[in-house]
């Protein structure tokens, strides 16, 4: 949440009270949130290896626009964490 809410001017979370947030499941929105970008951002995300933020699928087929969600279980480490945020700035400079 911490990056997402430094960077309200590209990314954008779902959840604004802290009271309400999960610490598993961080909804977010990315760029203007509008069909390219988001499929363009799932498409750059598997090719570095970061799967499952999106329930729908295929990533080509949207009825609507919904939030990505980045998950973290109990697999996922604060290097992981770190990994998609390295990404997330990464995408941010190439598609801003």
């Amino acid at each position: 949440y911490k990056y997402l809410d430094e960077d309200q001017n590209y990314y954008k979370a779902d959840v604004l009270i802290d009271e309400k947030r999960s610490r598993i499941n961080i909804p977010f929105k990315v760029g203007a949130h509008n069909k390219d970008i988001v499929i363009q951002f799932l498409k750059e995300a598997y090719k570095e290896n970061i799967v499952g933020l999106r329930t729908k699928t295929p990533f080509e087929n949207f009825a609507d626009i919904e939030s990505l969600r980045a998950s973290f279980y109990n697999s996922i480490n604060i290097t992981d964490v770190k990994y998609l945020i390295r990404f997330m700035e990464k995408f941010r400079k190439k598609f801003n």
